[in-house]
């Protein structure tokens, strides 16, 4: 992304955890959804709302290999 872009991303970065602790979520919560943000951002290296369908499969594959990880970890905690 170049600079630009980076800064309309941190505006609506920034409007977007505004707006979710507005509405009450939890603190977990919130990091988990800014987080999922900065990987869209990361992942496709643009803003999140550029994003169309065509790049909603790659990233559904990169989600499923993070819960996938998450489950094999906590599998061998037991």
């Amino acid at each position: 992304m170049g600079p630009k872009e980076t800064k309309r991303f941190e505006k609506l970065y920034q409007r977007h955890l505004r707006m979710l602790k507005l509405q009450g979520k939890s603190e977990k919560t919130r990091d988990a959804y800014a987080r999922a943000i900065r990987r869209l951002r990361d992942h496709f290296g643009c803003c999140p709302d550029k994003l169309t369908v065509v790049h909603q499969i790659p990233f559904q594959i990169l989600v499923q290999r993070g819960n996938q990880r998450k489950e094999h970890h906590r599998q061998q905690e037991w």
